[in-house]
């Protein structure tokens, strides 16, 4: 475990992640229409992620894993108000 790491900030085409305090928050900037979809991506990145620490590092030190996803309907967003 690293000790008060900085927070990392990235962003893809497909997606913005925050790594702040131990715990990795992904936001979709591509509309998935399910959970599995969106997560194979962001699960090769993370791994990608965790395989680059190990290479650099001699060793496995980094690991994610999936604690959960918000799903947002966007079926019922407004967008009467000018806004596309």
């Amino acid at each position: 475990m690293f000790e008060d790491p900085p927070p990392i900030e990235d962003e893809t085409n497909a997606f913005r992640v925050t790594l702040t305090e131990c715990v990795a928050t992904l936001e979709m900037k591509v509309h998935h229409s399910s959970e599995e979809t969106a997560k194979r991506i962001v699960e090769e990145y993370l791994r990608a992620w965790e395989i680059d620490v190990a290479l650099q590092r001699n060793r496995a030190s980094l690991r994610f894993v999936f604690d959960g996803a918000r799903v947002v309907d966007r079926s019922k967003c407004r967008t009467d108000y000018g806004f596309s």
